[in-house]
């Protein structure tokens, strides 16, 4: 089982390795100051930590999901109406306006950009579970046992380190709140995550690949800590032929102790004449961190769908691989993650409250990165465009090669354009 354990030095505590035995670590100081470590028994089970140990505490795994959170949150939401032959139209209805006015100002803490920003957040670490409220933003998070039938009043989010779902068979009945009485039914939770095959409640986040990457790569960064912190502190075996008096070891233990730290590197250790002191440290230089670490960066990265480019690598960086990481980065993570929240979103908040026509969405025209493709499809449409004007014009052809129904149906085809079908001129009528 992957656990937290927390290291003391001294009185100081250390970071958190994010592997360890069982349980949690408490300091309790003995009669002489010193400190000693307990272990005790776990309030909140350690493995449901890990995931969020790992994202606060290493930094590749914070950038990739900042990176996807902020990006995504800048994208502006809009409500369309879905027209009977499935095209899309902006929608400025009153019941629009309210689905936004709730999605920008979810509650009394989280305005803006925040409720979207969370949810990839959460999406990323564990699961985004999205709480529907019906009780006032001051009340705060309230329990109501069965739907409402008018649309929730706040938004809050699940602490889902802190959640588990609870459900008679195949059936989810809801979802509990460790350590609490506070039990929410399925039907006021959208659960947003991506799809576990073995735990369908828990959701399988990226950082799940990711994590033993992020726990080696933190502890990279221990070892750097506690070698520049150590600084000549010696790790090894001191043989002494004869036999040492309880006094003088201590002496020998207390020299050894007083060339710890950064401003004692580089001491130099006498001992007696037929002592020996043999060293089970490897120099940093032998460790080659360099490469493990850029390894660990990698794995991350791929396992959240994010280029080197994002984290600031300038390795053979100029203007055109910068645009294409960056657009890819949009292409093939951001767009589908940004897809999962709309449909979670229509199908488990606007359609049920605020019309079954309704539909949230993202403006991808505003997505900078992506401003090429517009680009590309203008270009495209336009070449198209004035072949199907030469095909049908009559002035330089004995006859139209394809009608303007034949056109219309091209570019609904090819560019998805709503046109609406011809309209019989008052010629045609009397005829």
């Amino acid at each position: 089982m992957i656990v937290p354990r927390t290291r003391f030095t001294k009185n100081v505590p250390r970071p958190m390795r994010l592997v360890g035995p069982t349980g949690t670590a408490m300091v309790r100081k003995a009669q002489d100051g010193e400190p000693l470590i307990q272990r005790v028994n776990p309030t909140v089970n350690p493995d449901l930590l890990q995931y969020e140990a790992a994202y606060e505490r290493n930094a590749w795994v914070f950038r990739a999901i900042v990176a996807k959170a902020a990006n995504i949150g800048e994208v502006p939401l809009k409500v369309v109406r879905v027209e009977a032959d499935g095209t899309e139209k902006p929608d400025t209805s009153d019941a629009g306006k309210a689905v936004l006015n709730l999605i920008q100002r979810p509650n009394s803490s989280m305005a803006g950009n925040d409720l979207i920003e969370a949810i990839v957040i959460c999406k990323n670490v564990r699961q985004a579970l999205v709480w529907l409220s019906w009780g006032t933003p001051e009340q705060g998070p309230r329990d109501y046992l069965q739907k409402m039938p008018r649309p929730p009043q706040n938004i809050f989010l699940l602490p889902a380190h802190k959640t588990f779902a609870k459900y008679s068979g195949n059936r989810l009945l809801g979802w509990q709140v460790r350590d609490t009485a506070t039990f929410i039914p399925a039907a006021q939770v959208i659960q947003i995550c991506n799809y576990n095959p073995r735990e369908p409640y828990r959701g399988m986040p990226p950082i799940s690949p990711a994590f033993q990457s992020a726990d080696s790569d933190y502890a990279l960064e221990i070892h750097h800590a506690n070698f520049f912190e150590n600084g000549m502190k010696l790790s090894g075996l001191l043989s002494i032929e004869s036999d040492v008096s309880e006094e003088k070891r201590r002496r020998i233990e207390a020299a050894i102790e007083a060339m710890t730290g950064v401003g004692n590197a580089h001491t130099i250790l006498a001992l007696d004449a037929k002592a020996t002191f043999q060293s089970f440290t490897a120099e940093q230089k032998d460790m080659d961190f360099k490469n493990l670490a850029e390894k660990h960066r990698d794995k991350i990265g791929s396992s959240f769908g994010v280029p080197r480019f994002i984290f600031g690598d300038p390795i053979d960086a100029n203007r055109n691989t910068a645009e294409v990481s960056r657009r890819m980065f949009w292409i093939d993570t951001l767009l589908p993650e940004m897809g999962d929240i709309e449909d979670q979103l229509n199908e488990k908040l606007v359609k049920p409250y605020y019309g079954v026509d309704l539909r949230l969405r993202f403006d991808r025209s505003q997505i900078e990165a992506l401003s090429e493709n517009r680009t590309e499809f203008a270009a495209a449409f336009n070449q198209l465009a004035t072949g199907l004007a030469l095909l049908m014009d009559n002035s330089k052809l004995a006859s139209p090669v394809i009608t303007s129904s034949e056109a219309r149906s091209i570019l609904i085809e090819h560019f998805g354009l709503n046109i609406p079908n011809e309209q019989p001129s008052i010629e045609n009528n009397g005829a």
